[in-house]
């Protein structure tokens, strides 16, 4: 998954930057957990690293959004 690829829906906002500030409202709210963040692109559990480990509604074809084969009504 390309999390540096600007999204129009969110102005422009990439997938990363998107994450850090949505944890960082949460954070916010959650004051016992405040050792967690974000880990950046060379952190040990950086989600760049991760992808669509299974998927019941098919195969991810293009690599590039996770909700691809999820039906819009």
């Amino acid at each position: 998954m390309d999390w540096d690829q600007p999204l129009l829906a969110f102005g422009g906002k990439t997938g990363f930057e998107l994450a850090v500030e949505a944890y960082a409202s949460f954070h916010l709210s959650q004051h016992r957990y405040e050792q967690y963040h974000v880990e950046p692109r060379d952190g040990r559990h950086s989600s760049y690293r991760f992808g669509l480990y299974y998927s019941a509604v098919g195969p991810d074809i293009a690599k590039n959004d996770l909700m691809e084969n999820i039906p819009l009504y």
